[in-house]
């Protein structure tokens, strides 16, 4: 199959120029030789063209389209394949999108409501159709005489539009939209509906009022923000403000109940305020809400954190006898549905125990270190990162103990500014918790250790080609002395991941250098020992589809998670594995990754978000083995559908609770409506596999339920 190139003819088409690429093919401007009109053919190119499934979809759904007829949708003209590569023929828009458009800056008022009360008119048309757009953003509206008072625009690029007969898949069964625009709970793996046309249309509404979409930042920031920030407001006082914020509101709404019942009453809003719109652009917070910050004036200020505490808590037994201070193994991290997912990183490291032929029983062999025990009583603890999208200084780091039965009382103490992971960067045995922050504009690059309620604060400089965020780190001993070190993710704007590494010295880290280069970008980290010899691996994963070079198709579509090893000072792919559909996706499902069977090796757990099944599975040399069943559970459709869509678990992570030598696994529940705490449930591992769900008591987190609680790694 050749992809036709300007000057071919491809069929009674006249190839003339391309106007775009995307991931699911090109689009050209074309002459229509036998009616002699300019036309759009978006030409389907790489593994789709010839997937029939994907073909029986793309000719339904462009039979369906064909059938609209509302002025604010591109026109379908003629769709067909030629030579094995399927096309569509579309009406030919002299003008510009409405991104192009907004990257001069945001429109006025009266522009922006006019936009996207036609875009509205457009959806209203598609969705009694029965067709949903699903990636509804600047991009895919194209504008006749654009910035003008005569502007009219028209959605376009229904490529993953889905019928109410089709299944709403795509190709590759990954989440389809944009993340900048995408609803909250499609980010939670619920199906494309209506409303969550509607609330990318309040996104776009805001990205023409702004100049930028609602929330900034990576993939899994946005897709946070978008399900827990709060909704962005317009500065500024007046009827007319305070009714655009009542809009935006309604279109914005977390939930879709709240949102606008359809697209034709939204539209009947937004018209309405044309009228007395101004023309010129409103005043908006001086930065774009973003998962990590959110710009608002809060009516009052904010009120403080209540006291976490737990029920059902029962006296803390007394510690053993002190030891001589080993490494601990640090806490394996949990990877939580993208909807709660803030920080993906940490990992776990088992220390190297040194064997030795002296009589002396102070010199014996240590026992093998507990996974996630912060405070060194020889259990497991759960310890949560408190947070807010608006909080004005940092909040509370939560450390909630074992008692081997049940959890007990929490321990509070102050949190730094960054984002949280957990390891034992000065070589004591203990495990510290360590805030990372991104490089400054000046090349600094914030840590803060937190180490037995002792706060140090470090800048170290950094290489400006590294760009590292600060979200997505691991914590693990890649130079063998003893102390852990920092491997950062460092993703240039459009360009391919790196992982730099800051390693410890003590007292301090290192400028962090680079060890590492990937094809792909978007990725996270993890540590974990996944041949159990005390040495650690950083374990890489990106979806291919962030090849952000790549003229060609990924011959293996989904992700890929790649095991990196050290040597001599760098990291080499050891292993890797090529991960198929979203179940397989960290940023949608979650994962749990650490000694579940307490072989002294890590292995990796995906947990169904249909809640019927937890498989896992480990590193065997170069090659990763099948996923064997540690939990089954028998589900009706109707209850996994439930699950599915209003996935019930908040975090899920593993440390050996009871104390045992595997790690178990801990479960943080949503609380109930209106609830004011989070039930807290342990599944204990045998070594083979987990057991029932059992309560072992409730975290209180009173009026800041909704605030973000994230594991520390």
């Amino acid at each position: 199959m050749r992809v036709p190139q300007p000057g071919d003819q491809f069929g009674r088409y006249r190839i003339d120029r391309v106007i775009g690429e995307g991931g699911m093919g090109v689009v050209f401007a074309a002459t229509d030789t036998r009616l002699q009109r300019t036309v759009a053919i978006k030409v389907i190119t790489g593994p789709l063209a010839g997937n029939a499934d994907f073909l029986r979809r793309f000719h339904g759904e462009a039979a369906v389209l064909a059938q609209l007829d509302s002025p604010y949708v591109i026109s379908i003209i003629d769709h067909d394949e030629i030579d094995g590569l399927p096309y569509i023929v579309t009406q030919y828009v002299d003008g510009t999108d409405l991104g192009s458009l907004l990257k001069q800056g945001p429109l006025t008022a009266k522009l922006a409501l006019m936009v996207c009360a036609q875009i509205a008119r457009g959806l209203g048309d598609a969705h009694r159709r029965g067709v949903i757009h699903r990636d509804v953003k600047p991009g895919n509206v194209l504008l006749r005489e654009p910035g003008t008072p005569e502007m009219h625009a028209y959605v376009c690029d229904f490529g993953i539009a889905q019928t109410d007969s089709s299944d709403g898949r795509t190709a590759t069964g990954m989440v389809a939209g944009t993340w900048a625009y995408l609803a909250p709970e499609r980010t939670q793996g619920s199906p494309a509906s209506p409303a969550s046309d509607i609330y990318a249309l309040g996104c776009v509404l805001w990205a023409c009022l702004a100049g930028a979409p609602p929330y900034s930042g990576s993939d899994v920031e946005m897709a946070i923000a978008h399900a827990q920030a709060p909704v962005p407001q317009l500065a500024g006082e007046g009827p007319f403000v305070a009714e655009l914020n009542g809009v935006l509101g309604r279109l914005l709404a977390k939930d879709p109940a709240d949102r606008y019942p359809d697209a034709p009453s939204a539209r009947a809003d937004l018209e309405r305020l044309v009228v007395t719109a101004p023309d010129s652009t409103l005043a908006v917070p001086t930065a774009a809400p973003s998962a990590a910050t959110v710009v608002r004036t809060p009516s009052n200020p904010l009120p403080p954190p209540p006291q976490p505490s737990t029920t059902h808590a029962r006296e803390v037994p007394p510690p053993p006898p002190a030891a001589e201070p080993s490494r601990r193994k640090k806490w394996p991290i949990a990877v939580a549905a993208v909807a709660v997912l803030a920080v993906v990183g940490g990992g776990a490291a088992a220390g190297m125990m040194l064997a030795n032929d002296s009589d002396d029983p102070a010199d014996e062999p240590q026992a093998e270190p507990i996974a996630g025990d912060f405070d060194g009583d020889g259990l497991g603890d759960v310890v949560l990162h408190q947070d807010q999208f608006d909080a004005l200084a940092p909040l509370s780091v939560w450390t909630v103990p074992s008692n081997k039965d049940s959890f007990g009382l929490p321990v509070n103490e102050p949190a730094e500014e960054g984002f949280v992971d957990s390891g034992d960067v000065d070589g004591d045995g203990a495990l510290d918790i360590v805030f990372t922050d991104g490089i400054s504009a000046d090349g600094q690059l914030q840590i803060a250790v937190i180490t037995d309620g002792v706060h140090k604060k470090y800048t170290v400089l950094a290489d400006e080609e590294a760009e590292i965020g600060g979200a997505f780190n691991a914590i693990a001993d890649l130079t063998g002395d003893g102390l852990d070190d920092i491997a950062l993710v460092g993703s240039p704007y459009g360009d391919k991941d790196s992982i730099w590494v800051a390693e410890s010295t003590g007292d301090g880290f290192k400028e962090p250098t680079k060890w590492w280069d990937s094809d792909l970008s978007g990725g996270s980290v993890w540590a974990a020992d996944v041949d159990g010899d005390g040495a650690d691996e950083i374990a890489y994963w990106a979806d291919n589809q962030h090849d952000p070079e790549s003229e060609e198709p990924d011959p293996m579509p989904g992700g890929r998670l790649t095991i990196l090893a050290v040597e001599d000072g760098q990291l080499v792919k050891r292993a890797q594995r090529v991960l198929y559909k979203s179940a397989a996706n960290p940023f949608i499902a979650p994962w749990v990754v650490g000694d579940v069977d307490g072989d002294g090796a890590d292995e990796f757990a995906g947990i169904a978000l249909t809640c019927r099944s937890i498989g896992v599975f480990e590193v065997e040399g170069d090659k990763f083995t099948k996923p064997v069943k540690w939990m089954t559970q028998k589900l009706s459709v109707q209850k996994a559908r439930k699950c599915l869509h209003n996935y019930p678990i908040r975090q899920q992570l593993l440390s050996d609770v009871d104390g045992d030598g595997d790690s178990d696994l801990v479960e943080i529940w949503e609380p109930e409506l209106e609830g004011t705490t989070f039930p807290l449930k342990v599944r204990l591992s045998d070594g083979e596999s987990f057991g029932d769900s059992e309560d072992w008591g409730e975290l209180n987190c009173g009026d800041s339920c909704d605030d973000i609680f994230n594991v520390v790694n």
